[in-house]
């Protein structure tokens, strides 16, 4: 029962957050196409055609899920602890909440994307609107099958990124100052510093054996887990399992904070 409830209460809790996240995003989309479909209209004789673009409205949703992770944790925790609720059944809540938010979120996209295709039908405007799916993948299926598949596959890389925000979430709330301070630091050392550095010497240095071997390692890595729909699904859902049972291992002894 302590399941259900905290499922109910962190879906709803998002369901403000849903509403506003897609009005912006579908006004953009209108917004897009009203401002150029007039260039057109304004000389009804050309045979020009304005274009607007749209393609894997996932990737944008991918840090809008992000964000929600990172934010959901400390103030649910404290309602959670306050009124009786385990943390095993409000990481449980939590997980299937988040399922159902992603799995919401996927279809919602491919909807979005779907009825961004029927502008097409507007005097004087040609779109181009695909999902993640086809814009990372070339598909040689119709377009109905590219639809149904294109939502499995962003609800996979949706959990994966949720299961990401909400680690960091509790990852930070468990650190102490300085802990915070490290860690921060450390990882802008390693996207303003360490890279840059591997690639400076790369640059310097290309006659070293290593190059070779981590590059094709890297390359294989990266095919296998990623070089298809199906195995970027599954290597998602991995991420997502491992994202948290580290939550788990932070979250069963985490003490509550004022």
């Amino acid at each position: 029962m302590q399941i259900y409830s905290s499922f109910r209460y962190l879906l709803c809790s998002h369901k403000k957050d849903l509403l506003y996240y897609y009005i912006i995003l579908v006004g953009i989309q209108l917004l897009a196409l009203f401002v150029a479909a007039p260039f057109t209209l304004a000389n009804p004789e050309s045979s020009d055609m304005v274009i607007t673009s749209t393609n894997g409205i996932t990737a944008i949703s991918c840090i809008f899920i992000l964000v929600a992770g990172i934010c959901s944790f400390r103030e649910n925790f404290s309602m959670a602890l306050q009124n009786g609720v385990s943390r095993r059944s409000l990481l449980l809540g939590r997980l299937c909440a988040s399922a159902a938010l992603c799995l919401i979120l996927a279809v919602l996209d491919e909807a979005s994307t779907l009825l961004l295709r029927l502008m097409d039908l507007l005097p004087g405007v040609q779109t181009s609107s695909h999902s993640l799916l086809e814009t990372i993948f070339t598909l040689e299926l119709s377009p109905t099958l590219a639809a149904l598949a294109s939502v499995p596959f962003s609800f996979c890389i949706l959990l994966a990124f949720w299961g990401l925000g909400y680690f960091i979430s509790i990852l930070f709330y468990r650190l102490n100052k300085l802990g915070k301070l490290l860690v921060g630091v450390g990882i802008g050392f390693l996207f303003l510093v360490g890279l840059p550095g591997i690639f400076e010497l790369y640059s310097r240095y290309p006659q070293w054996p290593i190059w070779p071997v981590l590059g094709t390692a890297l390359v294989n890595f990266f095919q296998l887990a990623f070089g298809a729909p199906w195995n970027a699904g599954v290597s998602c859902l991995l991420l997502f399992a491992l994202f948290s049972a580290f939550t788990w291992l932070l979250m069963r002894r985490a003490a509550l904070k004022k």
